[in-house]
């Protein structure tokens, strides 16, 4: 099943709900998001997502430059890549802020730049100013993933993908070409994430559009099945039943 938006009667949770019941701390920077897009600095947003191949292309080649996130035991090694990332990351937010109108335009994946930036563990600040540059923050790539879809499958920071969220929380009833809404995702994905923030990230899910939980992927699985079969916490699988009891025998 292609890309897709569910409709239900049931009412989306607003992201002020969102915020103050898992993320009080940085219900701020949320809500700035949510309650108003401030007007950037550069030139003016094309407003179509869709642009001549010609187009500058800099924030995409910008945010393809960032180095991955890295681990190990050689503190001076690692830290002198983390300088590096940072830096990669300071020039994509400076680049986003002065040349708005790049964040709408699309890779060769059918990606906007703010798709792009959630495959790569990206920093708050970063997101958020791609997410105040793009016109359309749900929109779907060539598999038909929206940012909030690449930053849970991508195991971005549990803050980047609740700022997702709070922004457009309709991206929670699009799913993908194998039809997986974000719901699926954090429970397949469940184990990348900190026990505690997989479980406040299903939550929240659920309190958007309960409906998820009763959805099935390509495969005939529901979210519950995929929890399961990832080894995901105790308290979403008990979310999950409470939910949609009808999925245990599905």
């Amino acid at each position: 099943m292609s890309h897709a938006e569910i409709s239900e009667g049931t009412p989306a949770v607003s992201p002020r709900r969102i915020a103050e019941a898992s993320f009080a701390t940085n219900a701020a920077d949320l809500m700035s998001i949510q309650l108003k897009r401030p007007t950037l600095s550069g030139p003016s947003s094309t407003g179509s997502g869709h642009v001549s191949p010609t187009s500058s292309q800099e924030l995409h080649r910008l945010i393809e430059a960032v180095p991955p996130y890295v681990h190990g035991d050689d503190v001076c090694s690692v830290d002198a890549a983390r300088s590096k990332l940072s830096r990669a990351w300071r020039d994509v937010k400076l680049r986003a802020w002065s040349n708005p109108e790049e964040a709408n335009r699309l890779d060769r994946r059918g990606r906007t730049c703010l798709h792009a930036a959630c495959a790569r563990k990206p920093p708050l600040d970063v997101v958020k100013v791609l997410i105040q540059a793009c016109d359309n923050d749900d929109a779907a790539d060539n598999h038909g993933r929206t940012p909030l879809a690449i930053a849970i499958a991508q195991s971005a920071s549990i803050w980047v993908v609740m700022m997702l969220l709070a922004s457009n929380t309709a991206a929670s009833r699009l799913s993908d070409r194998n039809n997986k809404f974000p719901l699926h995702l954090a429970c397949c994905y469940a184990s990348n994430f900190k026990p505690d923030d997989s479980i406040k990230l299903v939550k929240a899910l659920l309190e958007t559009w309960p409906g998820a939980s009763q959805q099935e992927n390509i495969g005939g699985r529901t979210p519950l099945h995929m929890a399961i079969e990832a080894g995901a916490p105790v308290p979403i699988i008990e979310m999950l039943v409470q939910e949609c009891p009808a999925t245990i025998v599905m």
